[in-house]
């Protein structure tokens, strides 16, 4: 274990080390209820028509395809690289780069190409099956209809203008939604009931008040954002 440590933390593998890490504190204060709000893990990482407007931009925008960006989260397509990365970047430095605390970061450097695009292809093939599960989730939970008038549970550590989160009680499993408050609004504390009176523009978030306001009329005016 001391050895793997120290494999880890030496300079030749602590880029992967640090990615690894990064996703792992995220995920850690996500399951803590920290993060939530400054993440929206509930967003295919980025919309269909994000996705669509980048199709043009070379290089990134094919990883992005190749990835299933736009249909899996990002996080979960990130949480899955850096999974393959950091092993891959370990045993490739252990038995292709030297011995321990001779090795060099040019070959460590060159190591990493190989690296990424088998970490990738992995990632691919992780992520092919999540398709369908989470275009179910997307296709029951961004109708505007489904959720506008609706009362759910502030499940983020707030929702604010900003950021946050609300769970609505339905059939089946809860719809998360990204919550945010119109302009000049209290925000709401984590546990608070609100109702949801409002969508975004592009229907992405959906604005929220306390319930023991009055209802907000259909023919209110959209929120400024």
């Amino acid at each position: 274990m001391t050895a793997l440590i120290q494999e880890a933390l030496s300079i030749c593998n602590l880029p992967a080390t640090v990615f690894l890490g990064i996703i792992l504190g995220y995920w850690l204060l996500a399951v803590l209820g920290l993060l939530g709000d400054y993440f929206d893990i509930g967003e295919l990482g980025g919309d269909e028509g994000a996705i669509g407007a980048a199709a043009e931009a070379g290089f990134w925008a094919r990883c992005g395809r190749f990835l299933h960006l736009g249909q899996v989260p990002l996080i979960v397509v990130l949480s899955f690289l850096a999974l393959f990365v950091w092993p891959l970047s370990i045993l490739g430095n252990y038995y292709l780069n030297g011995t321990p605390g001779d090795r060099s970061t040019a070959m460590a450097a060159l190591l990493l190409l190989p690296n990424i695009v088998i970490s990738m292809l992995l990632t691919r093939l992780a992520v092919t099956p999540l398709r369908r599960l989470f275009a179910a989730m997307q296709s029951s939970s961004t109708e505007a209809e489904t959720v506008i008038g609706r009362v759910g549970r502030v499940v983020s550590a707030r929702v604010d203008e900003q950021h946050g989160r609300l769970e609505i009680a339905t059939t089946g499993a809860p719809l998360i939604i990204q919550a945010r408050v119109s302009a000049g609004a209290p925000p709401l504390a984590k546990g608070a009931n609100a109702l949801a009176f409002a969508a975004s523009p592009d229907g992405a978030t959906y604005f929220v008040k306390a319930i023991d306001n009055p209802v907000v009329d259909s023919d209110s005016p959209t929120p400024n954002t």
